[in-house]
């Protein structure tokens, strides 16, 4: 019970203490915990993927609107789609 000693924790298997380690981020069933049970960096990593998603169907809608055809009036019809189920307005 002293002051500013570290707290140490055991896992008892068949009668013998294994120590446990400190981690400072692990990643379970898809969502990033911090030890300090923050979401920033969960947060960051979404929007870093979200963004990358965004500048894909930006150039891909650059690139379309130069080519015509059947082709681009498909794929510029499926991305809006998508766009809006997933909330986006482009």
């Amino acid at each position: 019970m002293g002051h500013n000693n570290p707290t140490k924790y055991f896992m008892n298997v068949e009668q013998v203490h294994h120590p446990l380690t400190e981690v400072t981020e692990e990643r379970d069933l898809g969502v990033l915990v911090t030890n300090d049970l923050k979401p920033s960096m969960q947060c960051a990593q979404a929007a870093k993927k979200a963004m990358s998603i965004l500048g894909l169907i930006r150039r891909l809608r650059q690139w379309m609107h130069g080519t015509s055809g059947y082709c681009s009036t498909v794929m510029y019809d499926l991305i809006l789609n998508i766009a809006s189920k997933c909330g986006l307005h482009i």
